[in-house]
């Protein structure tokens, strides 16, 4: 006779991070946190009305602190594009040496002489 477990001794979760919201783009927190920096520090040099210089220097410091987070998500968007494919970076070093080739004809000849008292050194 078989016995019927009602309750679970292992639960499995999920691997990769593919059952989180956040899995569709990987910076998407660093994101959100840069965007918040920058536009605490745009509201605080806005609403400086009175030109204190702390804050002037406080709103210049939350701009600094968001450049890493933004950075982060503008490199996670680049991964996605086909910048990231080393195939795109070899087609495009293949199309920037393509040189057309140019018509075969007869080979220059030299011209009528010049007037006056210059000439053509051969």
């Amino acid at each position: 006779m078989m016995r019927r477990v009602t309750w679970a001794s292992f639960v499995r979760t999920a691997k990769g991070g593919g059952a989180c919201w956040g899995g569709k783009f990987p910076a998407l927190f660093e994101a959100v946190l840069g965007g918040s920096l920058v536009l605490g520090s745009i509201t605080l040099y806005v609403t400086n009305e009175q030109s204190v210089r702390e804050i002037s220097i406080f709103s210049a410091v939350l701009l600094v602190q968001s450049l890493p987070f933004l950075a982060a998500a503008a490199i996670a968007a680049l991964e996605r594009t086909p910048l990231n494919d080393f195939a795109a970076w070899r087609r495009a070093a293949m199309l920037s040496t393509y040189r057309p080739r140019l018509k075969r004809g007869s080979a220059p000849t030299a011209g009528s002489p010049v007037s006056g008292d210059v000439s053509v050194v051969p």
